[in-house]
């Protein structure tokens, strides 16, 4: 599939380069089965084995908004994703950087007091940042635990078969038991940005598949105390689900039940719920998020939204809703580089809507009927002036010359927005749903000088901004020091040239004297600082090169946009065979650009 577009490259060059060399570091880093939504099911086969769960990971990143059950922004909400966790800023707006997820099921957890615990699952990209978004749902006391009376959920309700009841240490508790629940309805219009997970599970036999809900019920036990309560072993309970009005004619007798397991972070199979007229009733011996869900294909669709007229400027932070007129719908959100990969129902007639931060329709195509991955390749969408911040600017160097190429950086609300130098302005407009900010932070970067603007608090007035930048002032010292067989070697730039080169996955740094004694080129595989890599490298030393084994690089400060990379390296290099090994170490400061 085409998912790759060009690099980014920032440089300072001179008018004689030498032919390009590469470091390279090495990192080392399914099936779906047809069936039918509206004839009966057919369970799962039996377990005989444990169900195998993906284990592929890979390096991604994560943006996401997290807002409450009035869609305002929630604060001081705890993020984790793999071996990463942060909290969500005065916007609900979150980052995380360099985390390592399974590759299949990447999960984003959300947890705050008085709220049921949230999830959003995707397949993760290497090297790319993902959007997300988790609405929150507050956490409801519905009843006490019963063995007589059900405990009515918003519809739903459950009834426990005995009073067996446990602590998390296997205790048995005796207490009362309180219940705490919320039904997701699935034909409501938040039901994606609520519910846990993406609608992808494993079955029984480990086949991955699409789901399509027709209830979905979470349910947590509280002791007297406040501790977590879980059924005994001798206990179960009975959930009743309702199925919605517009799905009761497509319902079946019988449907599998899925619960959603936070360790692995996707739906699981297990058991099955009977039709009782308009609900689902089904018994389970745990409690998590409960999910009555007909089995489906699915194929994975990507795209990348520019602004029309603009076809360096993407379009990030946008939701993609993706369906059909039998109702199948599911929304996707571009990343901060306006790219989106996402799974959407095999073999259905399919049509997809970009909205706006408000929900509003901003562009609406067909797609056909998909039998396999595809790529939509660059779609253009025009953003309307109302209910959008224009902002506009320019940037000009110590002297207030243009500046003819580089790059303004915009947060506004929490969220990033990169946007391209040309003649000296940059232009660009954000719609937002949320009432417009009273400033907005800008800072901009001069590729040729390669220095940085200060940051700098802009003004909103009415519905525009209007930003100024200044590249001015002695950057601090950047280089790349070198011990070589016993010597010392040193790039400062300036007045050495430095090549620097962010891609999907790495930042590749290739320096190269003034005089052209020599040149050293290092790319970065791994961006997570205080871990060493195994690479290998090539030095140039006059007439001379020698390349670089078993190389450990140890990025040791990977600072934001306008902060520096930092880094040190050792390892041997051999030049033309025989020579013998030579020792090799070194350290670096560059500003990152990118």
């Amino acid at each position: 599939m085409r998912f790759s577009f060009p690099r980014i490259i920032f440089t300072i060059v001179k008018p004689y380069l030498i032919p390009s060399l590469t470091f390279v570091l090495i990192l080392f880093l399914g099936c779906q089965k047809e069936y039918d939504e509206h004839r009966e099911p057919e369970p799962g086969p039996p377990i005989e084995n444990p169900i195998e769960f993906p284990t592929k990971t890979v390096v991604a990143g994560f943006d996401g908004r997290i807002t409450g059950e009035n869609d305002q922004s929630l604060v001081g909400v705890k993020i984790s994703a793999g071996n990463k966790s942060t909290v969500t800023d005065n916007y609900g707006i979150f980052h995380l950087t360099d985390v390592v997820v399974n590759e299949q099921f990447a999960g984003v957890k959300a947890e705050k007091a008085g709220y049921f615990t949230g999830f959003r699952t995707l397949v993760a990209q290497k090297g790319k940042t993902a959007f997300v978004t988790i609405k929150l749902t507050k956490r409801e006391y519905a009843g006490l635990a019963s063995t007589t009376s059900p405990v009515a959920i918003q519809g739903a309700t459950v009834v426990f078969k005995s009073p067996g009841f446990i602590t998390e240490d296997s205790t048995s508790y005796t207490g009362q038991v309180k219940v705490f629940g919320f039904y997701h309805d699935p034909e409501a219009v938040d039901f994606l940005q609520a519910m846990p997970g993406d609608l992808r599970a494993i079955r029984t036999n480990s086949d991955i598949v699409a789901l399509k809900s027709y209830g979905m019920l979470n349910v947590e036990l509280e002791g007297e105390g406040g501790e977590k309560i879980l059924l005994a072993k001798d206990n179960k309970a009975t959930l009743t689900i309702p199925v919605p009005p517009t799905l009761q004619a497509t319902a079946p007798s019988t449907i599998p039940l899925w619960y959603f397991d936070d360790g692995k972070r996707t739906w699981i199979e297990e058991g099955s719920a009977t039709r009782s007229g308009n609900n689902f009733v089904g018994e389970v011996s745990h409690f998590t998020p409960w999910n009555c869900d007909m089995v489906r294909e699915f194929v994975y669709v990507s795209l990348r939204l520019l602004r029309t007229g603009k076809s360096e400027e993407p379009l990030p932070y946008r939701g993609v809703r993706f369906f059909n007129e039998d109702g199948v719908s599911m929304v996707h959100f571009t990343n901060k580089d306006g790219e989106l990969r996402g799974w959407v129902p095999k073999d259905v007639p399919l049509s997809y809507q970009v909205t706006d931060d408000c929900g509003e329709v901003l562009f609406t195509k067909e797609i056909g009927t998909l039998s396999d991955d595809y790529d939509l390749g660059d779609v253009f969408v025009e953003i309307p002036e109302m209910e959008s911040l224009l902002i506009s600017g320019s940037i000009v160097d110590c002297e207030g010359d243009t500046i003819t190429q580089g790059f303004a950086y915009i947060n506004m609300l929490g969220l990033d927005y990169t946007l391209t130098v040309v003649d000296g302005t940059f232009e660009t407009r954000i719609s937002t749903c949320r009432e417009f900010p009273g400033t907005i932070e800008a800072f901009g970067f001069d590729n040729t000088s390669q220095r940085f603007t200060g940051r700098i608090q802009v003004p909103v007035t009415g519905s525009r901004a209007d930003v100024k930048l200044i590249s001015c002032g002695k950057t601090d010292s950047q280089y790349i020091k070198l011990i070589f067989r016993g010597e010392d070697f040193r790039f400062d730039f300036p007045p050495d040239s430095l090549s620097y080169n962010r891609t999907e996955i790495t930042t590749e740094l290739n320096a190269w004297a003034d005089d052209l004694s020599k040149r050293f080129i290092i790319k970065l595989r791994d961006t997570v600082v205080h871990r060493s890599r195994i690479g290998m490298g090539i030095f140039v030393l006059g007439d001379s090169l020698f390349s670089a084994y078993d190389m450990n690089i140890n990025v040791t400060k990977y600072g934001r946009i306008g902060e520096y990379i930092e880094a040190d390296f050792n390892g041997g290099v051999t030049g033309a065979h025989p020579d013998p090994e030579y020792p090799l170490s070194g350290s670096l400061k560059i500003l990152r650009q990118y």
